[in-house]
């Protein structure tokens, strides 16, 4: 067994170990009544799954001890789809699945990994140029060029720009140094650059590369991506606190609360479903962390649920966070229920209607028209954010969920890394 291998192998028990500490297990344990060599299957899969990506079956086994303790080693078992979080299988009536040594599997999996997979642990290089033609002289192009030297320079016909983002300070250097070199500047010229400089920040493009063999770089997408959620969340419990503590002007506080609570669920549950799909084609990196996985699923059951339709999964959870910031940010108008207006007699004049129009017809196609109509469309665009109840002490839950959704990232990278150098 190589050392990378070995690394892997001690992440996968120190995962079992931590989940057989888990409240989680020992509530399960305490209903079942295992003898000894019955086998423990663990899903391979806690979150509420919204991928397209189909779970592997591959499940991470151990046979218990007639105490019912569990005892080593530490199988994968190639099993049907398992629904449950914690499945026991007795070795009297049931016929157990097909169980593969944990190093085996591992093994196995490092040789079929790829390489797409380590793009999760890439970093940024910053080595790539983008250039647009111009049509208003004197120059014909401008560059973005991420290593020039100063934020801009004019070379013979060509405008390099190092950011794209100062749009009036890059404008007047540009016309300072064509003063400084008696460049005339044509007036559409300003109008052209300002257009050029957003185009350019939609074409902006990096290179991502993988780190070398035996170096852990640290500063690979994930752990980027965990580097700003952990400052998200550490706002986020600024707030809250603010929030919790605040006697006046607690609703400003709040809006904060449901601010960055939005931007935090749209993002990191994006990121997740990634590294869901990632361990459903790539087992051993769930296999590595599946405790975490168990963490994240409990604290977002632990969220209270106000409504039983509401079920503790990903959707629900930004639908409950979106649901609260909609309606603090995008409700101005007072109301609170649909409007519904009865129309006096006589209101729609000049009404008709026009049906068994020509199949695929668009400007003369079947509608009612009638005086008025035109008001009537731009009355039914306004509409209301919804109004779903969450409790107060969602918000201070959903730190738990917020600290566990990194942690899951940040052991996700770490086992990517270890994997990588054996790959």
């Amino acid at each position: 067994m190589s050392k990378v291998t070995k690394k892997i192998v001690d992440k996968v028990t120190a995962s079992v170990r931590a989940i057989t500490r888990h409240q989680a297990y020992v509530n399960w344990l305490s209903t079942e009544s295992p003898r000894e060599d019955d086998l423990l299957v663990i899903n391979n899969s806690f979150v509420f799954r919204d991928v397209k990506t189909t779970k592997s079956n591959f499940y991470i086994a151990q046979k218990f001890q007639a105490n019912g303790q569990l005892k080593d080693p530490i199988y994968i078992a190639e099993a049907p789809q398992q629904n449950v979080d914690f499945q026991l299988i007795s070795h009297r009536h049931q016929s157990p699945p097909n169980l593969i040594q944990l190093d085996d599997a591992i093994i196995n999996q490092i040789k079929k990994s790829g390489n797409i997979v380590f793009s999760l642990i890439g970093f940024t290089v910053e080595d790539r140029t983008v250039e647009l033609s111009l049509k208003n002289g004197p120059f014909e192009r401008i560059i973005w060029n991420p290593k020039l030297n100063n934020d801009i320079e004019v070379f013979q016909n060509e405008i390099h720009v190092k950011d794209t983002t100062d749009e009036v300070s890059l404008w007047s250097s540009l016309i300072t140094q064509c003063q400084a070199q008696n460049i005339s500047i044509p007036v559409k010229l300003q109008q052209e650059f300002g257009e050029a400089l957003d185009r350019l920040q939609g074409q902006a493009v990096v290179s991502l590369k993988l780190p070398k063999k035996n170096s852990y770089q640290k500063d690979g997408i994930t752990d980027s991506i965990v580097k700003v959620l952990t400052q998200h969340k550490s706002d986020y419990k600024t707030v809250l606190q603010r929030y919790q503590r605040a006697r006046q002007r607690a609703d400003r506080a709040f809006n904060e609360v449901l601010r960055i609570a939005y931007g935090f669920a749209s993002d990191a549950t994006e990121f997740l479903r990634l590294i869901v799909s990632t361990c459903d084609l790539k087992p051993v990196v769930l296999w590595a962390t599946l405790a975490e996985h168990l963490e994240l699923s409990e604290a977002l059951r632990d969220l209270p649920w106000t409504r039983s339709k509401h079920k503790p999964s990903l959707k629900n959870y930004i639908d409950c966070v979106g649901d609260a910031r909609n309606r603090a940010f995008h409700n101005v108008f007072p109301f609170d229920k649909a409007l519904n207006f009865s129309l006096p007699a006589g209101s729609l004049r000049d009404a008709e209607l026009r049906f068994f129009s020509e199949y695929g017809a668009r400007a003369h196609g079947n509608e009612l028209t009638f005086e008025d109509k035109a008001l009537v469309d731009v009355l039914l665009e306004f509409t209301r954010a919804k109004r779903r109840p969450v409790p107060q002490d969602f918000w201070s839950k959903n730190l738990r969920f917020m600290d566990a959704i990194i942690k899951l990232f940040s052991e996700t990278s770490a086992v990517l890394k270890i994997l990588y150098h054996e790959s």
